[in-house]
């Protein structure tokens, strides 16, 4: 084991002295720096961990967020049923703008807006 050299402070001058002690100083500033570094480091990583963890969802929180943006399947159903009723029916004779939509293939039929909310006011 290496031996280190530790001056006799009876031995030193007084100018010697405030060396050694500012020597001395800087090194355990140094490392405690170095430390404080290390234990940031690590805080910062375990911070940001928990607040991942915290931050998630529960299931019951996703479905309820699904729902909303969705909207109620009950009412999705109702829409998307109410579609697919007017998408099989034929509009001929009901064309009051003259705008053309195809629903069908090969097909063209007329839309109105008096269909559209006819469709709106079934929802409610």
């Amino acid at each position: 084991m290496k031996s280190v050299l530790r001056p006799k402070l009876v031995q030193l001058s007084v100018g010697q002295i405030f060396i050694y002690v500012g020597h001395v100083l800087f090194n355990l500033i140094g490392g405690i720096c170095i430390l404080m570094a290390l234990v940031a480091a690590l805080d910062y990583g375990f911070q940001r961990w928990d607040l991942e963890k915290r931050m998630r969802m529960t299931k019951q929180e996703i479905k309820e967020e699904f729902k909303q943006r969705e909207g109620d399947p009950l009412i999705r159903s109702r829409i998307k049923r109410i579609q697919r009723d007017l998408r099989s029916k034929t509009n001929d004779g009901i064309c009051e703008e003259g705008r053309c939509c195809n629903y069908k293939p090969n097909t063209s039929s007329c839309c109105s807006s008096v269909r559209t909310e006819r469709k709106w006011q079934l929802l409610f």
